[in-house]
């Protein structure tokens, strides 16, 4: 936490290296802020900050600050790169310095006009939370069950963190997301899965049976909201559902 506000690395983004942050950290520091996507992609080392990076920063969110939309960071992206390498060609070639020249303490790359961003929808909130699970782990803007809190709450007989007062082999219905799937094949070919189901306070794992797989199989996969009654089971690697209804 920092100022009230929670602060992510971003080389914890998937597809984003440490040396790479740290070459948008060094042009920053010593050229002063970005002030657009097009003024990034201008000023960063593009041998180091590449194509792939940079979609992965717009999709987490990396430039909601520069009050463009990610759906329309996405459509740019291909003009921002190919324009940021040729002001980068021009720098090899001595035709600016390596910081570009100053014009009223800003660089001449903040100077150049920025291109107009095109008139797109942005990606829905199911959209932009996927990306942001898929590159990082977490859902950062919001989560995509809180709109559903009272009447998920109202189907549930305990939460994720309430797991640890019921009773071993007792009954549970628990409401979520699914998080993850690991599924496959008993000895005998039948196929079984494990959950990973999240709900607004944490975590937990879920174990499908053949028999309820075969009857639920449609509703068993990542991002779906579900409704699982199964019973407590403790073990030696922790508190498990064995579940008998999805």
């Amino acid at each position: 936490m920092s100022d009230g506000a929670i602060r992510f690395g971003l080389a914890a983004i998937k597809n984003v290296g440490e040396g790479a942050v740290e070459s948008v950290l060094d042009v920053r520091s010593q050229t002063g802020p970005f002030v657009s996507f097009f003024d990034f992609c201008r000023r960063v080392d593009l041998h180091k900050v590449n194509k792939r990076m940079l979609e992965g920063l717009i999709k987490a969110g990396a430039f909601d600050s520069s009050a463009a939309k990610r759906s329309q960071l996405m459509a740019v992206l291909d003009q921002a790169v190919d324009e940021g390498a040729a002001s980068q060609r021009e720098r090899d070639r001595g035709q600016i310095s390596i910081f570009g020249e100053e014009r009223n303490g800003h660089s001449a790359s903040m100077t150049l006009p920025t291109p107009a961003l095109p008139l797109v929808a942005e990606w829905d909130q199911a959209q932009r939370l996927k990306y942001e699970r898929e590159l990082t782990g977490f859902y950062i803007s919001a989560h995509p069950l809180t709109r559903y809190e009272a009447i998920l709450g109202a189907l549930s007989t305990t939460s994720t963190i309430g797991l640890k007062d019921c009773a071993d082999g007792g009954e549970v219905k628990l409401c979520g997301i699914i998080a993850a799937v690991k599924s496959m094949l008993t000895k005998k070919g039948d196929r079984m899965a494990y959950l990973t189901l999240e709900d607004l306070l944490g975590t937990a794992e879920v174990i499908v049976f053949p028999d309820l797989f075969k009857t639920a199989g449609d509703l068993i996969a990542p991002e779906r909201i579900v409704r699982i009654t199964g019973t407590i089971d403790r073990g030696d690697k922790g508190t498990k559902i064995r579940g008998s209804k999805i």
